[in-house]
């Protein structure tokens, strides 16, 4: 049986591994402020796939993005990094 995530997309199968594998790594990087909301965006994500609606995958992964990368960027500046 397939995940509900995959519509038989290869693309995708490998993706949510590679997700999956790497959101440990980045709340350690983020000091663990970030796992509500990486969690919920995420799924916002993974919905949008499940959908097949791309303009929505899209918009969800850059909002996801931007935010992050501001979060990093503040939480570096605040580190004097």
């Amino acid at each position: 049986m397939k995940p509900p995530w995959d519509g038989g997309n290869l693309v995708v199968t490998r993706l949510m591994g590679v997700l999956k594998a790497s959101v440990p790594l980045f709340i350690d990087v983020t000091g663990k402020k970030l796992v509500e909301e990486t969690i919920r965006t995420h799924h916002g994500v993974a919905d949008a796939i499940e959908a097949r609606n791309p303009t929505a995958v899209h918009d969800a992964m850059y909002l996801y993005l931007v935010y992050n990368r501001n979060m990093i960027a503040e939480d570096a500046q605040t580190k004097g990094i």
